[in-house]
């Protein structure tokens, strides 16, 4: 078996690399916006901190692992389960979500949100809804402000990943309970200042949502470019041989490309293994390459903020990795 790769690393020195991202003392509807297409934000710690939770429609007899019977721990009529009922404004609502803020929700998922009659969005603890519209209105990404790619009927599921920042309390309800769903949220510290969601201030915000859009819609071509080192490596591996290329720091890998080529690409993408080393610490990413770049068995074409594969076979990874002092790969 023989491997071919073309690979391109490009380097930024830590000073450069660090000022390219700016901690928000503030949440707001934009900040969050900001972060829906920054790579370099996940490699440092998040200001403001905050913890990941979520809501969901799981069978709520699932409770003790040490039942193993399907009507306990592997019960899985994951459908029709919400927190309670409420009756508002003389209507029956049922409660998916109800969490204390400050917060923001990041992620709305159901499978069959055309059964799911209206969703409502209570922030702050007001009478009346912030959002109010038919859930698979809320999830399809054809409306305003929730539009493709942030929302969208996608893989049988219908999804909304505009987030919804909340300062005080967040109540989440629908008219139609028999539905599957998921909904991811963060809670921050208690004084982390927050900037309540509403309709007027996402439509003052349209022109960063659709910018936003469009970066997503096309993540191959808007990942962020970098002034630093570009370096392309020409290699062939038979089987059982090695090879690697040494860079020294401070600095960051934040495009790694490749384009591989054998008999068998399947046997390509897994026999080849991609290891990187940095610092003191050895083989911090030890993968086969097909793996790395999130495609396998063989090639299949995909596009992702962080990592994908482009139609014509090309492989690539927009993580970006820092270093201080040395990078081997």
């Amino acid at each position: 078996m023989v491997f071919r790769s073309k690979i391109i690393f490009t380097f930024l020195v830590a000073g450069l690399f660090t000022a390219g991202i700016v901690a928000e003392d503030r949440v707001t509807l934009e900040t969050l916006l900001q972060e829906t297409t920054s790579v370099e934000r996940l490699a440092v710690m998040p200001v403001p901190a905050y913890t990941t939770r979520q809501f969901s429609s799981y069978d709520r007899n699932s409770t003790d692992p040490e039942i193993s019977s399907e009507e306990k721990w592997f019960a899985n009529y994951d459908r029709n389960q919400y927190i309670r009922i409420e009756e508002n404004q003389g209507r029956e609502e049922f409660v998916l979500m109800d969490a204390a803020g400050p917060g923001a929700v990041v992620r709305f998922w159901s499978a069959n949100a055309n059964d799911g009659g209206i969703v409502r969005v209570y922030l702050d603890n007001k009478a009346y809804p912030a959002l109010e519209m038919p859930l698979d209105v809320f999830l399809g990404g054809k409306t305003a402000p929730f539009i493709t790619p942030f929302c969208g009927e996608r893989g049988k599921g219908w999804n909304c990943y505009l987030p919804i920042p909340y300062k005080e309390h967040c109540k989440i309800t629908v008219s139609k309970s028999d539905i599957y769903y998921h909904i991811n949220y963060r809670t921050y510290e208690p004084d982390t200042p927050v900037k309540t969601f509403s309709l007027a201030q996402a439509d003052l915000l349209m022109p960063l949502i659709r910018d936003r859009a469009a970066i997503l819609s096309e993540p191959y071509q808007a990942a962020a470019s970098y002034d630093g080192k570009l370096t392309s490596y020409d290699i062939s591996l038979d089987a059982g041989s090695s090879e690697q290329i040494e860079f020294f720091g401070p600095g960051a890998v934040t495009r790694i490309t490749s384009v591989a080529a054998g008999d068998n690409i399947e046997a390509v993408l897994r026999s080849c293994v991609l290891t990187i080393s940095f610092d003191d610490q050895e083989g911090a990413v030890s993968v086969p390459l097909g793996d790395f770049f999130g495609t396998a068995p063989g090639l299949n074409p995909y596009q992702s903020l962080p990592m994908g594969v482009l139609e014509e076979g090309m492989l690539y990874s927009h993580w970006v990795m820092p270093f201080r002092e040395r990078a081997v790969i």
